[in-house]
């Protein structure tokens, strides 16, 4: 999906990085882990180095799904 909220939080990660500021680190993780990235994408983030503009959903359990309750 792109997501403009995903991708301004990825860029705040990054500069976070960059600063080497511990406390606007942590606050970045959180608020990626919040918008619902696995603690490996935002790893994956810092490692690149680069924000990716679309961002894999992926189910916090295994199963099938029955059903979508979205619309376009």
């Amino acid at each position: 999906i792109y997501s403009p909220s995903l991708v301004n939080a990825q860029a705040e990660y990054l500069q976070a990085l960059r600063l080497k500021n511990k406390t606007l680190v942590n606050a970045a993780q959180e608020r990626l882990a919040a918008l619902g990235m696995s603690s490996q994408q935002i790893n994956e983030i810092g490692k690149v180095g680069k924000v990716n503009q679309l961002t894999d959903v992926r189910a916090p359990h295994a199963g099938t799904v029955l059903a979508l309750g979205v619309a376009e």
